[in-house]
């Protein structure tokens, strides 16, 4: 009988204890490289032009001081009815959509000798730009028919606070609500 329990448990052993279980193993690969992307909002500050017929006035070369900062624009020689303009290109240069920050351009002292427009800073704060597209303001200063100031010299900056214009990029690349 000792034999026999002996045999029965020796085959049922065998039996339970081998069980195969198959098994596979596989490996998921987490290489990923990250590449932020850029911000790059380029102001190409055209220069100012006079339109008009006074073959008279001249543009003056900028002056450029002992550290090598060139200053401002200087026509001689104006006269009441002529017109100078600027434009201003503003271009994202980046990889991202930004979104446009635009401070300034604020005409300060109405009438006088000059009339002041300014085209395009309204429309352009909180506009997003894509990337390689550009966005222009366009200054215009008309020296007044009616003034009679002879031999005189202004500075725009007087009469109009310079204008400012940042980027950023928002989280999801769309424009803020």
């Amino acid at each position: 009988i000792a034999y026999a329990l002996a045999a029965t448990l020796l085959v049922g052993g065998t039996f339970a204890g081998t069980k195969a279980w198959f098994t596979d193993k596989e490996t998921a690969d987490t290489d990923l490289v990250i590449t932020t992307g850029k911000l790059d909002v380029e102001v190409d500050d055209m220069g100012w032009y006079l339109t008009g017929t006074n073959t008279e006035a001249k543009p003056v070369d900028k002056p450029v001081d002992k550290k090598g900062v060139k200053g401002n624009t200087v026509f001689s020689n104006l006269k009441p009815g002529d017109v100078l303009h600027k434009s201003i290109c503003i271009t994202n240069n980046g990889s991202l959509k930004q979104v446009l920050d635009v401070e300034g351009g604020i005409v300060n002292k109405q009438g006088g000798p000059f009339d002041i427009k300014i085209k395009g800073i309204e429309e352009l704060k909180g506009k997003t730009l894509k990337p390689e597209e550009n966005e222009l303001i366009e200054i215009s200063v008309k020296i007044n028919e009616d003034w009679e100031g002879q031999n005189m010299e202004f500075n725009i900056r007087d009469y109009m606070s310079d204008i400012i214009i940042g980027a950023e990029q928002t989280p999801s690349g769309a424009p803020r609500q």
